[in-house]
């Protein structure tokens, strides 16, 4: 598990566009995006967000996985998500 952890925020969203560029290509109607945020004080704020619809065609239910949305859990919540994206598809 360790390996998922990275020590900065640049390196860890690094590895999620990375791995969520992978998956683009590898699953039928995925879409990575990068959502602006609107904000005073950043400009440049936003969220890369990956869409992978259901294998099944069904939308009977709906997994959301964030990270960093508060600021030092961000960490925690890329590990995961590396994780669970790199073990699952």
């Amino acid at each position: 598990m360790g390996s998922y952890f990275k020590k900065t925020y640049q390196e860890a969203r690094q590895v999620f566009l990375s791995t969520a560029t992978e998956l683009k290509k590898k699953l039928p109607g995925s879409e990575l995006k990068e959502l602006p945020i609107p904000s005073h004080e950043d400009p440049d704020l936003h969220m890369d967000c990956l869409y992978i619809p259901p294998a099944s065609g069904k939308k009977e239910r709906l997994l959301i996985l964030t990270s960093g949305v508060h600021g030092i859990e961000g960490f925690v919540g890329s590990a995961l998500q590396n994780m669970f994206m790199k073990e699952n598809f």
